[in-house]
C-alpha cells in the first residue's frame, strides 16, 4: 500500500483523503439518523430507517432523471460517431 501511495501525485492524494472525510461524514450521518420512520403509502404503511428512505429517494430520483436524459445521450453518442466518421473521411481525402 504504501508503494502505491508514494506512486500517486498530490492532487490524486488530496482527493483521497477528502473522500475518506467524505465518507466518514456519510457513516455518520447515517449513524445519527437510523431511527425508524412511518412511512405511509397509497393502501400501507412500512417502518424503514430515515436513512435508507433517503438513499432509496436519491437512487430513484437518479434513476428517474438518468431515464428521461437516455434520449439526449443517445443522439449525443449518435452525433459523435457520425463526426468521427467525418474527421476520418477528411483525412483520408487530404492523404491523398
Amino acid at each position: 500500500m504504501r508503494e502505491y501511495w508514494n506512486t500517486l501525485t498530490v492532487l490524486k492524494k488530496i482527493k483521497f483523503a477528502l473522500s475518506m472525510v467524505l465518507f466518514v461524514l456519510v457513516v455518520l450521518f447515517a449513524y445519527q439518523n437510523w431511527e425508524v420512520n412511518n412511512l405511509n403509502l397509497l393502501f400501507f404503511s412500512i417502518h424503514i430507517p430515515l436513512t435508507l428512505l433517503i438513499a432509496i429517494s436519491m437512487f430513484i430520483g437518479y434513476s428517474i432523471s438518468t431515464f428521461v436524459d437516455y434520449k439526449n445521450i443517445v443522439s449525443n453518442e449518435k452525433e459523435i460517431k457520425a463526426l468521427k466518421t467525418r474527421i476520418k473521411e477528411l483525412h483520408e481525402k487530404n492523404d491523398k
